[in-house]
């Protein structure tokens, strides 16, 4: 699929083996901390999440709901539970990303319910704008 963005496909592992091994070396031994991780992750510490402006992604129906400052707190640490789960372990440790056992827990828990609830949600509000643009160019409908 690069081709389809004018990137060339030369430096791509021929296998999802081979993307699994150079995927861990990189976490492993080229992702570094800098200003812009130090920057998500500040955000990500933050009690409550900043107000989303008008150049965002977020879907037009629950876009005045999720700039709500009550909103904005209430899904800050469910939001850097996930986002922080989402990293590979090894990430973690080396960039010193507090991580626990309930951490975990939580993360585990989160996972089965986006797994239980997400067929369930209208396509308008499990797709960001552009994704659902994708699909409808390449099917004609969202799935």
């Amino acid at each position: 699929w690069y081709r389809r963005y004018g990137v060339s496909d030369r430096v791509v592992p021929a296998t999802r083996a081979d993307f699994q091994t150079e995927w861990d070396r990189v976490c492993a031994e080229d992702l570094e901390m800098n200003d812009a991780v130090r920057f998500v992750l500040k955000l990500l510490d933050a009690p409550r999440l900043p107000a989303f402006n008008d150049h965002g992604t977020i879907p037009g129906p629950i876009k005045w709901m999720v700039n709500q400052r009550a909103i904005r707190r209430t899904v800050a640490y469910p939001l850097r539970v996930i986002a922080v789960g989402g990293l590979p372990p090894i990430v973690r440790e080396r960039f010193e990303i507090p991580w626990t056992h309930r951490s975990q827990r939580e993360f585990n828990a989160m996972r089965a319910l986006v797994g239980t609830t997400w067929r369930a949600l209208p396509s308008a509000l499990r797709w960001q704008p552009a994704a659902a643009d994708g699909w409808r160019r390449a099917t004609g409908k969202l799935p």
